[in-house]
């Protein structure tokens, strides 16, 4: 299949057929591209963004209209807020008792023991949690093999 610009300035996608280009089919052109956009990263992440979105203006109107909190409470309310929080409290209370120890069991000066911590935790430890456990990857999907594929194996 051969895309290129036309002498009208639009986009065509022609099919080499016997040594020639023939126009293809419009619903060949369309086909393509649908397959293209399905398997592409930026269709997927819009697609995902705009559930978030809806997700997180169901909440903003729920907690606003029917909870009656007020609107900027109900606007910091999300779908991640209780995971997000969990993790971040939890990355606090480590470097709590992080700078604590270092500083007093340890004999490290205090400020040190503080930028110490803040790296293990904040720089290291949170982006981890936030990245594996606030917002993990799904699952990859098992990719559909095509009709008649052993999988390598000789079929007997």
């Amino acid at each position: 299949m051969w895309m290129g610009r036309g002498v009208t300035g639009v986009d065509e996608v022609s099919v080499v057929r016997g040594g020639e280009a023939v126009p293809a089919a419009p619903t060949a052109a369309f086909s393509c591209l649908g397959r293209h956009l399905g398997r592409s990263w930026a269709t997927r992440s819009l697609a995902v963004g705009g559930v978030a979105t809806v997700l997180d203006i169901l909440t903003l109107l729920a907690c606003v209209k029917l909870a009656g909190l007020p609107t900027p409470v109900g606007a910091g309310l999300g779908p991640q807020v209780l995971r997000y929080g969990a993790a971040t409290g939890s990355a606090m209370l480590v470097h709590a008792v992080l700078v604590g120890w270092l500083a007093d069991r340890v004999g490290v000066l205090v400020v040190l023991a503080k930028l110490a911590a803040d790296v293990a935790v904040f720089t290291v430890g949170q982006l981890r949690l936030l990245r594996y456990v606030v917002f993990p990857r799904s699952a990859p999907r098992p990719r559909p093999r095509p009709p008649g594929f052993s999988g390598g194996r000789k079929e007997t």
